[in-house]
């Protein structure tokens, strides 16, 4: 098993800045080094994250590994992941769930098929500079709804130069809109009071709570006391369900704004009076860390705020487990933001552009739904 401990300081604006770390530093079963008492952790490597002064963009250098590469093959690409809600209705004041037959003629299904229809032009927020907009790729009508949502931002200007000759070819200004595809599916089962509803996000960027605010307001202004609600829907981690029975193959834990005095018995003094460290544990290519349903047992059921590892309390958790031949990665717990968070960056196909290929993030989100309709109603699978 690899253990990986990653330690993030304050911003260096050089090389210059960064504390030597003796050729010995890094002990086997722990002891002290040259730089004097340490934590009792071994590693077999060590990398370390410039930020420049005008943060313009942040560099991850390796310093020691038993495997270092130096052609940056070993950067990740931009990160793809998707999060699931689960569709139902409630009365104004009550959040028990009703019957979606309660709604007669305002069925979310048909509800979020008129949205849908509805908003093919550009939606502007001028407020949060943003704007959205659905292009429908697949339609089974009050179904299912899938297709690509046109995201733009705006509100700031930029130079877009050249990769090779570093040339300038565009001046961006403020109300130029950068739009980005992410893709959406709505699915309404027959016979199911139930409905759900997946977005993607592209390096974090998501317009979720924009659509789904619009769909509360002009749903509750046509449906009298009726209020449709999403509910953030996370991979179960029963025994029996598919995430609760797969390997986990990385667990990483994260502490933020922990005192520095844990980076500067690594690195010596720093310019930080907080920093964040991140603990990783992973295994060789055909092993695993065991099921999901045990380690979120654990872990999830050991900590009350915190969690400890050698001694380190960490606020936060993520596990990527092997769902089939697809690898999903997951929050145990830490921030919300997270909860329900899975990455499929590893399993979309990219076009020519950069972003997933339609039928591939469709083929992935269809399949997370699957598993979430079948946790939702009780189907072991």
């Amino acid at each position: 098993m690899w253990l990986v401990a990653e330690v993030f300081a304050g911003r260096l604006t050089s090389l210059a800045e960064i504390p030597v770390l003796h050729a010995g530093g890094a002990q086997r079963r722990g002891g002290k080094g040259e730089g004097g008492e340490r934590p009792m952790l071994s590693m077999d490597g060590l990398c370390i994250e410039l930020v420049p002064a005008q943060r313009c963009a942040t560099r991850r250098i390796g310093l020691a590994s038993k495997n270092s590469r130096s052609d940056g093959s070993s950067q990740l690409p931009a990160t793809i992941s998707v999060r699931a809600y689960l569709i139902s209705l409630h009365r104004e004041g009550n959040r028990k769930a009703v019957p979606f037959s309660d709604a007669a003629a305002n069925h979310p299904g048909q509800f979020v098929q008129k949205f849908v229809d509805g908003h093919k032009i550009p939606v502007d927020n001028a407020e949060a500079e943003r704007t959205w907009y659905f292009d429908l790729k697949d339609n089974i009508v009050n179904e299912e709804m899938s297709g690509i949502i046109n995201y733009g931002t705006y509100g700031f200007s930029s130079t877009l130069k050249d990769g090779v000759t570093k040339k300038q070819v565009f001046k961006r200004k403020a109300n130029d809109i950068e739009e980005v595809p992410l893709f959406f599916k709505f699915w309404f089962p027959q016979n199911s009071d139930k409905g759900f509803v997946i977005f993607q996000s592209f390096q974090g960027r998501s317009c979720i709570s924009l659509i789904m605010t619009q769909i509360r307001d002009q749903y509750a202004a046509i449906s009298g006391d009726l209020r449709i609600g999403f509910s953030k829907l996370v991979p179960s981690m029963s025994a029996r369900s598919a995430f609760g029975r797969s390997t986990v193959k990385r667990v990483t834990f994260v502490k933020k704004s922990a005192p520095s005095d844990r980076a500067d018995s690594y690195l010596g003094p720093t310019a930080a009076d907080k920093v964040n460290y991140v603990l990783s544990f992973s295994t060789p290519r055909r092993a695993g860390l065991g099921p999901f349903s045990g380690i979120y047992d654990k872990i999830h059921g050991a900590q009350t705020g915190v969690y400890v590892v050698h001694g380190l309390e960490f606020d936060q958790a993520t596990a990527e487990v092997m769902v089939g031949e697809a690898k999903r990665r997951v929050g145990i717990f830490g921030d919300s933001a997270d909860a329900g968070l899975i990455e499929v960056t590893d399993q979309i196909k990219r076009g020519a552009d950069g972003h997933p290929t339609y039928k591939s993030i469709k083929g992935e989100c269809d399949q997370i739904l699957e598993d979430f309709y079948n946790q939702v109603h009780g189907i072991d699978i």
